[in-house]
């Protein structure tokens, strides 16, 4: 008994005959156990119980007072959780009747055998062991299905509170386990009425392209259950009499396995994207229409670049087909020929002679002049050839040819915007500037939609100068500059006008696909260029004082992302 696993039991006598009293501690001993202490009543057995905390009681039945014997036993089981072994003579009455209603452990007759003894406090100590042993079992076995029971409510209600579908099946696909309001409110009814391998044909699932119909087996949860497979972001198309307009949903689904990897089930959870679905669609088609405008817009500006180099082959053929200079300069060669053998003399001594070296002189101004203004000249009609050069590279990178990453010049990528717009910005007068103060020479981005984001965002403002001039006139020269910085882990770009500006329970609305305030127009441009932005990991925000105060488009792209050598620096 005496070891650190099994402490040896400790032993209270309550007994009024003191010599019997010593005898039994003295027997007690013996036998290998402890006494915790020797009492003659009632009131003292109490004490030492709260103190001592005793393993087992003998108690004498015939204890006299107002704690008899039963009270005694009944007190110390009852308050202290204390096993109690009567010591009895051969009476019986209603005082044994009244100890037995106490739930003993043993009774030991007096003068009491050694043998008998021990056999009961063995019996008593190890039966009140497993029984207190049995208590703490049940206890933690309630602890544990509180929690558990907690724990089942909790998830029940987040996947009730769920506006996604969630849909358990078991492995045999003939019973759903689990299926949640939301599945219900998505479908337009309950699945549960018919087995599961029916619910592409009650639910009226098709593929995406809303005329096939989608087979169980080609469903995400069957598919789960009978091959394991697991799936991300399916759509479906479902329509039945209760969704008689039909909804797309986007789904996913998992195999559910035991601890030996055994199929069990499946899951699936799904949400819909009815309305980002023909949002996509109505995407498409405004971009469809944004290009027809597009290529308008680079026809007109090419034919405009045409004329001006037109004009200029055309300025430079009237120059030399009027070449005064030239017939000067042959006249003058015709003159020196003719006094080739007296050429000193005749520019020394001859009145006309004389006036060679002045010509000569002259002409050199005239062809100076001519000089430049045909260089001047054909310096535009190179300038407008570069134009018509940049403008069908701009489209054939719209077309797709140029999608990939690469290291390109932040301050000429921002100036090309500016370039391809030199009519429209020419012709409003609108002064334009380009700061790259703390920001990085180069960038990595995808060159044609950057491009084209910021001819977006430069064509915005222009149309914004445009209405403040219709509402306000234009009390300032127009001007729009495009700034950008290095700040925060963030590449910042800027573009700033001074035009009509917006109000600030517009700023929601201006990225939405087909929004514009103008009478003709996709409303594209604006998305367009925030779906990129959004793609590159960055932000798009406008800032505005309010109605014809200009505004600053701002751009945030991630550094890691646009110039990972300065975000690493």
């Amino acid at each position: 008994m005496d070891s650190l696993s099994n402490p040896i039991p400790k032993i209270l006598i309550v007994e009024e005959d003191e010599p019997l009293a010593a005898d039994l501690e003295e027997c007690v001993k013996e036998l290998g156990y402890t006494v915790s202490a020797v009492v003659s009543d009632g009131h003292a057995a109490g004490e030492v119980a709260g103190n001592a905390r005793p393993d087992l009681a003998l108690v004498d039945l015939s204890l006299k007072g107002d704690l008899d014997g039963p009270r005694v036993g009944g007190q110390l089981c009852r308050r202290f959780d204390v096993p109690v072994v009567y010591l009895i003579d051969n009476t019986r009455g209603e005082l044994f009747e009244r100890a037995r209603a106490t739930n003993p452990y043993g009774y030991v007759l007096k003068p009491f055998d050694t043998r008998q003894l021990y056999v009961n406090l063995q019996v008593a100590v190890s039966t009140h062991q497993r029984e207190r042993e049995h208590r703490k079992a049940l206890i933690e076995l309630e602890r544990t299905i509180g929690e558990s029971t907690y724990r089942k409510e909790l998830m029940d209600t987040v996947f009730d509170s769920m506006s996604e579908g969630v849909v358990a099946v078991d492995d045999s696909a003939d019973k759903f386990l689990y299926v949640n309001p939301g599945a219900r409110q998505i479908l337009g009814m309950d699945m549960t009425d018919d087995p599961p391998y029916r619910w592409a044909e009650k639910c009226g699932a098709y593929y995406p392209d809303m005329e096939t119909p989608m087979k169980a087996a080609d469903l995400p949860l069957m598919r789960a259950i009978r091959c394991g497979e697991s799936t991300d972001e399916e759509d479906v198309y479902i329509r039945n009499t209760k969704k008689p307009d039909g909804v797309y949903i986007r789904m996913s689904g998992r195999p559910l396995l035991d601890n030996t990897s055994e199929i069990r089930g499946g899951v699936i959870i799904f949400r819909d994207v009815t309305e980002r679905v023909l949002a996509d669609e109505a995407l498409a088609r405004a971009f469809d229409q944004g290009r027809l405008e597009m290529v308008d817009t680079i026809l007109h500006n090419i034919g405009n670049a045409m004329n001006s180099v037109t004009i200029g082959i055309e300025t430079v053929r009237r120059n030399l087909e009027n070449d005064r200079a030239g017939s000067r300069l042959f006249a003058l060669a015709r003159a020196i020929d003719a006094h080739r053998n007296d050429w000193v003399a005749y520019i020394a001594d001859d009145p006309q002679g004389r006036k060679v070296m002045p010509f000569v002189i002259k002409l050199a101004e005239d062809f100076g002049r001519r000089n430049d203004e045909l260089m001047k000249t054909v310096g535009r009609v190179r300038d407008r050839a570069n134009r018509i050069a940049d403008i069908i590279r701009t489209q054939k990178a719209l077309d797709g040819s140029d999608m990939d990453r690469k290291d390109i010049d932040l301050f000429d990528a921002l100036s090309g915007a500016f370039r391809v717009l030199r009519d429209s910005l020419n012709k409003r007068g609108i002064h334009t500037e380009v700061d790259c103060g703390n920001a990085p020479q180069e960038i990595r981005i995808r060159e044609s939609q950057f491009h084209q984001m910021l001819v977006n965002l430069v064509k915005n403002s222009i149309e914004a100068i445009d209405e403040h001039a219709v509402l306000f006139g234009l009390q300032e020269k127009p001007r729009i500059r495009i700034s950008a910085c290095a700040m925060k882990g963030f590449l910042f770009l800027e573009i700033i006008d001074n035009g009509i500006g917006i109000q600030n329970k517009d700023t929601r609305a201006l990225f939405t696909p087909g929004y514009t305030t103008k009478k003709s127009g996709s409303g594209l441009g604006l998305h367009s260029s925030a779906n990129f932005v959004i793609a590159s990991g960055g932000r798009i925000e406008p800032l505005s004082e309010g109605k014809g105060n200009g505004t600053t488009m701002r751009v945030m792209l991630p550094l890691s992302a646009v110039a990972p050598h300065v975000a690493a620096g």
